[in-house]
């Protein structure tokens, strides 16, 4: 065992600020919270990883769904993804939101998007870092802007894309683009 290891017993493969906790939510699972403030671009969660074809996702989630629920896409059919396929990073355990305060810079790096108070549900909006049109599901964030749905149509709403530029993956921002040009 190395001393990350000893030191951060739920870090696989990513580094998570100790100004965050887990604790257990009420219809969402485990989230990650604040323990202390974040001020606005603070730095939240670094994401790392191992490079797997959209082969190979489709292969071992099917055995092991936290996988793929948890990739992410830097490069058509290329996915950043878990080490291990028992366990799960604390840095993989941000709930979805569509109003969220940490977002995604670049493929890697998250950061708060606004000032976050002690206490408040660290999220993200799921579909600014990966979008699935085979696997929707049904939203439970409670925020009055609720899509209700996550089905990956959201990359055509202007205002949507206006709403989380800079936020975006260059994936999921490259895909929004090239919807706008082919209209």
């Amino acid at each position: 065992m190395n001393i990350e290891q000893k030191s951060f017993p739920n870090r696989l493969h990513s580094w998570l600020t100790p100004k965050c906790e887990r604790r257990q939510t009420i219809g969402k699972g485990i989230g990650l919270f604040a323990s202390a403030a974040f001020v606005r671009n603070e730095l939240v969660a670094v994401w790392g990883g191992i490079i797997i074809t959209n082969e190979e996702l489709a292969q071992v989630g099917s055995v092991f769904p936290h996988v793929k629920t948890n990739a992410i896409e830097i490069y058509p059919s290329f996915f950043l993804s878990s080490v291990s396929l028992t366990s799960i990073d604390d840095a993989e355990r941000f709930n979805h939101s569509c109003d969220p305060n940490v977002g995604l810079k670049g493929h890697l790096v998250l950061l708060a998007r606004r000032a976050i108070q002690i206490g408040e549900e660290l999220t993200i909006d799921y579909e600014t870092i990966s979008i699935s049109v085979d696997e929707s599901f049904s939203c439970r964030c409670g925020q009055p802007n609720c899509r209700g749905k996550l089905d990956g149509s959201i990359i055509r709403n202007a205002n949507w894309v206006n709403n989380n530029r800079g936020w975006l993956s260059p994936v999921i921002a490259d895909q929004a683009f090239a919807s706008f040009n082919e209209v």
